[in-house]
C-alpha cells in the first residue's frame, strides 16, 4: 500500500472495497481469495499489514454504481472524510460511450487505469489498521520473509501449504472482530 488515504482499499460503511487502482489484482482475483495490503517504505510500515480482505463479490462499474447497498460509498464533497474519499466514483455513459469519474481523490490522469479492468472486489470479511499497520507475525517473516516483504506491486503467491493454512487461520482470526480498526495513514 504505498497510497493509504481510505480511497484504494476503502475500508468505509461495512466493507473493504477495491475500485480504483490495482487493474491486475481487481482482474484476477476471485470470491474466497485473500487480499493482504503490506505496507510501503512510503509510509514506514514494511514487514506490517494495512488491511486484509477476503474478496466476497465482484462487481462491474455500473453494478457497484447502481447497489444501493454501495450508496455510501459514493463520494460526498464537503461532507466528513469518510464520505469524501468514496470510491464507487465510475459509471458508464451510453450515450457517448465514455465513462463518467465524479469528483473523487483520482483525477482525469487515472480514469483510463481504472477503467481499464471493470471490475471492483467487495469484502465484507476484512480488517483495516491504516496508519496503524500491525507487525506480521515473526513466526511469518521467518518461514516466508520472501513472500511478505521484497515485492512491490500485485504478487501471487503460491505459499507453502502450511505457511498457507497458518496465514489464512491468522487472517480469519483478524478479520473475525476486525473491520475498520484504524485510520488512513494520510488523511
Amino acid at each position: 500500500v504505498r497510497y493509504d488515504t481510505g480511497f484504494a482499499p476503502n475500508p468505509f460503511h461495512g466493507a473493504c472495497t477495491i475500485a480504483t487502482c490495482k487493474p491486475k489484482i481487481r482482474k484476477s482475483a476471485q470470491p474466497g481469495d485473500w487480499i493482504m495490503g503490506l505496507g510501503s517504505v512510503q509510509t514506514r510500515q514494511v514487514g506490517q499489514l494495512v488491511y486484509a480482505m477476503r474478496v466476497s463479490e465482484a462487481l462491474t462499474f455500473d453494478e457497484y454504481w447502481n447497489d444501493p447497498r454501495f450508496a455510501y460509498k459514493k463520494p460526498r464533497q464537503g461532507s466528513n472524510y469518510e464520505d469524501t474519499c468514496g470510491d464507487n466514483v465510475y459509471r458508464w455513459y451510453d450515450e457517448t460511450g465514455s465513462w463518467i469519474q465524479e469528483k473523487c481523490f483520482h483525477g482525469d490522469g487515472d480514469l483510463a487505469e481504472d477503467t481499464n479492468t471493470d471490475r471492483v472486489l467487495v469484502g465484507t470479511e476484512f480488517v483495516y489498521y491504516g496508519g496503524s499497520a500491525m507487525d506480521l507475525p515473526v513466526e511469518f517473516l521467518a518461514r516466508g520473509e520472501d513472500y511478505f516483504c521484497r515485492f512491490r506491486n500485485h504478487q501471487v503467491h503460491n505459499l507453502p501449504t502450511n505457511l498457507k493454512d497458518d496465514v489464512i487461520e491468522w487472517l480469519e482470526s483478524m478479520c473475525r472482530d476486525g473491520g475498520r480498526l484504524g485510520e488512513p495513514a494520510r488523511r
